[in-house]
């Protein structure tokens, strides 16, 4: 043993001696001596279980809002609209009933990407075109790692959990929720506006992302509203003053995270309260590491983690351990070298083999030879042949793990209103309304070829005569070609977040928008701007100076407002687009004439196609003469089969996060572009109860295909009492390929328009049909000279 302030210590152990703002000491106690290394100093903001925030200079409180709020970030000076370079926001939600929230997620901003932390999973967000992905990510036990620069890591559990570790080049650079990371905890406090505060909830309000979000108030002490709860947490948190955690106690004081593991446990009281107690059990556990202290809490019994799962048949390379490997040989990380000597998180870790020595995070498994890496972050095995975004191009990832790019023409593509053609693929069949047609092909590198030609349906003849006295003339049958202008709202867009520097504002241009990879029309007819969070206000109620037109999309600048920050907007478009509907042939008539029939020439008139979803038929009609028998149009119907399937299912609310209840409603699933406008049916499923064997409570509720889900606590009269966890899913039918209508025995021919109607039944059996009736009068507008002998 040795000991550092009269404290003993075991062999192996190690300890952190701080011994200026730059630098710490790492030691290890091996053979009764100090073997100390200089390694740079991190600082550490945690943030856990229900609303629980301790600093970077280890002020500790509790803030329970209902909202996005900025933990970290360096734009903080006077001139913080150019100084800063990154943002970490937390999305807080209700955990409980007691108006206790946690983190949902977690949304890193660093230069011209959005890395997005929910539900066990990130996403990463690319803003703008062009650069190389700044960060770095590793799976460390139970926590996600992400190495965002230098001197800024994010640990995030994958649930509530994030630590936030700073260095030395930050502080007092920075700002947010975390503190400002000066030494100094009493300015901890510091708001937005840069005044240093004492009261929790001004602080805490100050720091919100949206300003229409409503302040956080004092919350009740959940033990106090659920006493029932009271001695069961009180059991359960025990353990964190036992002698499990002894050996911790004299490095870190146990009294507050006790406290804190009490109050989370009595404030879940909708679900999940033992996950509430594990997380505040694992937040001291990963303090007392911090400290040196690796304590190994977990049982069978007590919060368990079951790392066989990671286990082949047979093999038993996965072992939980308190606390892991502070750097590993991964495939993201061969050499094994890390910038920072974080200590050993806990978690699951495999014991890789010298013949396989390599970690494959993505694949969880240990290998002799790794995948690729492409430059976006993605990672291909093996052997696999992939592409890379690049049109025209397919890489494989070789059996030496090397990329390996050539040309190959099968994966080129073309985008064309928002969606993808391949190679040689046909886009579109349209006319130009006078007389000619146009094709346009998917070609080589991307290219449209788009090729024009006379249209078949669209002749003059010269005038002829024949002579018969009593003749049977069958006139040919002819094809036109059918198609019909679609016009649709797209989805919403929310690429752009103001901050709160007044050189910034909301910037939803459809400029911005293509770059960022969306496939937005070339030129829009409408759109329509709302602020996100206030989606029924309408711009004018909302009194901020902005620009909304379909050229420009929406600009709302800072500087333009009072007070100066713009709401954050969101923008739809409104495209249109002529799509072929399939041609439509004519049945041949005959006519008797007698005598000398001279038969002159047709002038024809297209008609400009007007802005409907009406199928239109674009050709001509050829005149017979005026001593032909008259015949009448009988109108006919033809019956379309449209491909109707299912969407997945969706799942946006739960009620053990919401007061009131499940809300799976048609409007917000709609607004996010995941389902079709107009839906035959809606199923409606218990979700937790889906697949298994034991019925559904029976409960009061709503399921609608025009409202979607409606659960409210306050309705259900039977236990359990409250909704349960319910998801929707909608049956979408796309009509796009039925054929408007078919014509049969003709009479002579007029100059008229023709007017449809149509008649759409729909049932939850499958196929659904459509009849569609054609009425007495030709659509297309033709004018004919025709002289009799």
């Amino acid at each position: 043993t040795n000991t550092v302030h009269k404290i003993a210590f075991m062999a192996a152990s190690r300890i952190i001696l701080e011994t200026h703002f730059l630098f710490s000491y790492f030691s290890i106690c091996k053979n009764r001596m100090w073997k100390c290394t200089m390694a740079k100093c991190l600082s550490t903001c945690a943030v856990y279980g229900d609303g629980h925030y301790i600093t970077f200079d280890d002020k500790r409180y509790i803030f329970s809002g209902q909202c996005e709020y900025t933990l970290l970030q360096n734009y903080c000076g006077q001139n913080s609209s150019t100084q800063g370079s990154f943002r970490i926001i937390s999305e807080n939600i209700p955990c409980g009933t007691t108006g206790t929230t946690c983190s949902k997620s977690i949304k890193v901003f660093f230069k011209n990407y959005e890395l997005i932390l929910t539900e066990e999973q990130y996403k990463v967000v690319k803003r703008e075109s062009g650069g190389q992905i700044p960060y770095t990510i590793h799976q460390m036990g139970i926590y996600l790692m992400i190495e965002i620069q230098k001197g800024l890591i994010v640990l995030w559990d994958k649930r509530t959990t994030v630590f936030i570790k700073l260095g030395a080049e930050f502080r007092g650079e920075v700002c947010g929720l975390c503190g400002n990371s000066d030494g100094n905890a009493v300015n901890d406090f510091t708001t937005r506006s840069r005044s240093v505060v004492g009261d929790v909830l001004e602080f805490g309000n100050s720091w919100k992302v949206s300003p229409t979000c409503p302040d956080a108030k004092c919350v009740k002490d959940p033990c106090s509203k659920n006493p029932y709860r009271k001695a069961w947490s009180q059991k359960k948190c025990s353990i964190i003053n036992s002698e499990v955690f002894a050996a911790c106690h004299s490095q870190v004081e146990p009294t507050k995270y006790y406290e804190a593991c009490v109050t989370d446990a009595c404030a879940c009281d909708t679900g999940g309260d033992c996950e509430c107690f594990c997380t505040a059990a694992a937040a001291y556990a990963k303090v007392c590491s911090d400290h040196g202290v690796c304590v190994s809490w977990r049982t069978p019994s007590i919060c368990p983690m079951f790392c066989d799962y990671y286990n082949n048949e047979g093999g038993c390379e996965w072992h939980y351990k308190p606390c892991g490997a502070p750097c590993m040989k991964t495939c993201r990380n061969p050499s094994g070298r890390c910038a920072y000597h974080l200590p050993g998180l806990e978690g699951c870790y495999p014991n890789c083999p010298g013949d396989r020595p390599y970690f494959s995070e993505e694949e969880m498994k240990c290998v002799s030879v790794c995948g690729c890496y492409d430059d976006n972050g993605n990672y291909h095995q093996l052997g696999k042949t992939f592409t890379t975004g690049e049109v025209c191009q397919s890489c494989k990832c070789t059996n030496e793990g090397i990329i390996s790019c050539e040309h190959d023409t099968k994966a080129c593509y073309c985008y064309y209103e928002e969606k993808r053609y391949n190679y040689n693929e046909v886009i579109y069949n349209t006319t130009d309304g006078l007389g000619s047609c146009i094709t346009a092909i998917c070609g080589i590198n991307g290219t449209i070829n788009r090729e024009v030609y006379k249209c078949a349906g669209i002749t003059t003849k010269p005038p002829f005569e024949f002579i018969s006295s009593t003749t049977t003339e069958s006139i040919p049958t002819r094809t036109t070609m059918c198609v019909h202008k679609v016009c649709r709202w797209m989805g919403w867009y929310d690429l752009s977040y103001p901050l709160s520097e007044s050189t910034s504002g909301d910037y939803e241009t459809p400029g911005n928008i293509r770059a960022k990879g969306h496939n937005l029309c070339k030129n829009p007819d409408k759109v329509e701007c709302r602020a996100k969070e206030l989606p029924d206000e309408t711009l004018h109620s909302l009194n901020q100076n902005v620009i909304c037109t379909p050229t420009d999309g929406l600009i709302c600048n800072n500087k333009d407002q009072t007070p100066p920050v713009c709401y954050n907007y969101e923008v739809r478009f409104f495209c249109c687009n002529f799509e072929p509907c399939g041609p439509l042939t004519s049945t041949p008539a005959t006519k008797t004439t007698g005598g000398t029939t001279p038969i002159a020439e047709t002038k024809t008139s297209p008609s400009y196609i007007p802005e409907s979803t009406t199928p239109l038929v674009i050709g001509t009609t050829l005149p017979t003469s005026q001593s032909s028998t008259p015949r009448s149009m009988q109108p006919t119907s033809t019956s379309c089969h449209p491909k109707c399937q299912w969407t997945q299912w969706f799942d946006d609310h739960n009620p053990k996060t919401n007061p009131d209840g499940d809300f799976e409603r048609f409007e917000d699933i709609r607004a996010r572009g995941l389902v079709c406008e107009h839906p035959q049916n809606i199923e409606c499923q218990a979700k937790d109860y889906a697949h298994t064997s034991n019925p559904a409570p029976e409960q009061n509720l709503h399921c609608n295909v025009k409202v979607g889900l409606v659960c409210n606590h306050r309705e259900q009269t039977k236990k359990p009492y409250k909704c349960v966890n319910y998801q929707v899913r909608f049956l979408c039918c796309d009509y796009s390929h039925c054929q408007p209508f078919t014509t049969s025995a003709t009479s002579k021919p007029t100059s008229a328009k023709t007017q449809y109607t149509s008649t759409t039944s729909s049932s939850s059996t499958l196929p659904h049909t459509i009849s569609t009736t054609s009425q007495r009068t030709p659509l297309l507008s033709t004018s004919a000279e025709v002289t009799t002998g």
